[in-house]
């Protein structure tokens, strides 16, 4: 071979290896954010930061993932920015509890904040996306509907069969939103997402949906590619000795008024050492986020929980408002974690995706983390930084990933299939290759 011809594939290569959107990737992702209070300002910004290395990166992409906090007064101006800078591509996202954690690092901002993640395939075939919204209702069949609808639009939109469902939704129906979504494409396909979220559990949050931006929906991307996916769904927390079956429960299984024939709220209270009277109001939700309950599932000799966030105390009945269905005759079992554990499990499920998924640490396209916002609030501000050293331990310091702080966690932990749970994580990963 001739010198000259072998200076030349050196010099190839080379710029291949710094030019990730040049090489032979069947995905490629960028991220960026922003804490200016502006929503326009705020978009040019995080594009910006997504261009930089490629031109129009955000222009060319198949889908933006779009998580804000509430502190935009008009949420669909986000929207309206990316489309007045030539972003006309499917949106899918919601608000997100409080911060921001991307590839930058872990933000918190008394402003604005806002996070995008832009994934492109190469072709068709690598990636595409269908994204569609609907209204939740008030009733639990009105949501499990909800699923069906959105999906099915999705799902007409993508021209395609799903491998993979992101979804989010106004906190209340989320079981039965999943419901909804298998009714159309069975319980094979995982479904990853969490409910919207605002700082104060309060009702501010939002649900965005190409250029919609909605207060009661779901909304829904389902997405076909060629490339391997790698997911999970864990929590950190460990199965204490103390048990109980739910007796009697109402509100969809969410209000849980008996546990072996006590007051909900007086059992709870004892299994943690605190008085009914500690744990009024949104009081248990603080009180209980090292030790919640959770229910429990055995497949092929392999224990699985999936946690439940009591939240609101009753101390005059005894009740205890749940965010997880805990119909009666549901057995709980009261959980126990540090803010170590909580932090030591991101990178430990993060790993258990790429096994999974049979995914090399080098060839990832980009992760989107769902991580619990309550979960957040129990590890701290500070902690929150060793959580993004856990995450780029796991995948690498360069490697784009988006987090979204929700109120719920939907995940699939390939032993249980899609589930809904609270304080849990849920990370999706994408290669960059088939």
């Amino acid at each position: 071979m001739r010198k000259s011809t072998i200076i030349l594939m050196a010099f190839l290569c080379y710029v291949l290896s710094l030019t990730p959107a040049l090489a032979l990737n069947a995905i490629t992702s960028a991220v960026g954010s922003s804490t200016l209070a502006d929503e326009t300002e705020a978009v040019e910004e995080v594009l910006a930061e997504v261009n930089a290395e490629v031109p129009n990166f955000a222009q060319n992409a198949d889908i933006c993932l779009l998580f804000s906090n509430v502190y935009y007064d008009e949420p669909e101006m986000l929207v309206g920015a990316l489309r007045e800078n030539g972003v006309s591509i499917p949106v899918w996202g919601a608000t997100s509890s409080h911060a921001i954690m991307t590839t930058d690092g872990y933000e918190i901002s008394e402003n604005g904040g806002v996070s995008m993640l832009f994934l492109s395939g190469k072709t068709p075939r690598d990636l595409k996306v269908g994204v569609a919204a609907a209204d939740i209702g008030t009733t639990r069949p009105n949501a499990v509907s909800s699923g069906k609808e959105a999906i099915e639009e999705a799902i007409a939109m993508l021209g395609d069969s799903p491998q993979i469902i992101l979804v989010s939704s106004a906190p209340g129906m989320e079981e039965a939103i999943i419901e909804g979504i298998e009714s159309v494409v069975g319980r094979g396909i995982p479904i990853v997402g969490g409910g919207s979220a605002d700082n104060t559990v309060e009702g501010y949050w939002k649900q965005f949906a190409n250029d919609q931006v909605y207060e009661h929906a779901v909304v829904i991307a389902a997405i076909s590619t060629s490339v391997r996916i790698g997911y999970d769904f864990a929590h950190g927390y460990t199965p204490t000795e103390k048990t109980a079956y739910v007796k009697a429960s109402s509100e969809y299984g969410r209000l849980v008024e008996e546990l072996d024939d006590t007051p909900a709220l007086d059992l709870y209270a004892e299994w943690i050492n605190k008085e009914p009277r500690e744990l009024e109001g949104m009081n248990l939700l603080g009180a209980s986020l090292f030790s919640p309950v959770a229910t429990h599932s055995s497949v092929r000799g392999r224990d699985y929980y999936v946690p439940g966030h009591p939240a609101i105390g009753d101390s005059d009945n005894g009740t205890m408002f749940c965010f997880k269905e805990l119909p009666a005759a549901t057995k709980i079992t009261l959980m126990e974690a540090t803010a170590e554990d909580l932090v030591l499990c991101v990178g430990d499920s993060i790993e258990e995706a790429l096994e999974k998924g049979r995914i090399q640490a080098g060839h990832i396209g980009a992760l989107f983390l769902v991580h619990c916002a309550g979960r957040r609030f129990a590890i701290g501000d500070k902690q929150m930084e060793d959580v993004v050293t856990e995450i780029k331990e796991s995948i690498g310091c360069e490697t784009p990933f988006i987090t979204l702080f929700p109120f719920g966690e939907q995940g699939n932990n390939h032993i249980t299939g899609n589930r809904h749970g609270n304080l849990c994580i849920a990370p999706l990963i994408l290669s960059d290759r088939p």
